[in-house]
């Protein structure tokens, strides 16, 4: 019942956020569609494109962030709703559990890129 709410609050609050990720390049001075004299700069397109990929991860990494805490509420009634019965305890630890587990992937998938950066970007 409770993933039958939270998922449509999700996507909504998502669908509210884009539009916000689209503007937070431009500078309040500037228009946003202007025609500018500008050469293309090979430099300056990887660094840009450099901070689009990593402010997506960390957009993507705050609402993991978001979710995983709650699940973890979410868990958190699941125990208080069980009132003792074996198989709604059962079901809590199991969700406690699966979000643990979906949260130690997250970390080593954030993770892994940094850390095969730092043993073999000194070669590359």
């Amino acid at each position: 019942m409770i993933r039958k709410k939270i998922f449509p609050l999700l996507l909504v609050a998502i669908m509210y956020m884009a539009p916000l990720s689209i503007l937070a390049g431009f500078t309040p001075g500037d228009p946003p569609f202007a025609q500018q004299d500008v050469t293309f700069n090979e430099e300056i397109a990887k660094s840009t494109f450099t901070e689009v990929i990593n402010a997506t991860l960390n957009l993507i990494w705050i609402l993991l962030v978001i979710f995983a805490i709650i699940m973890f509420i979410v868990a958190g009634f699941q125990f208080l709703s069980a009132r003792g019965e074996p198989e709604g305890i059962k079901k809590a630890q199991q969700s406690v559990l699966w979000g643990a587990v979906g949260m130690v992937v997250a970390i080593i998938a954030f993770s892994l890129p940094k850390i095969i950066y730092v043993w073999f970007g000194n070669g590359l």
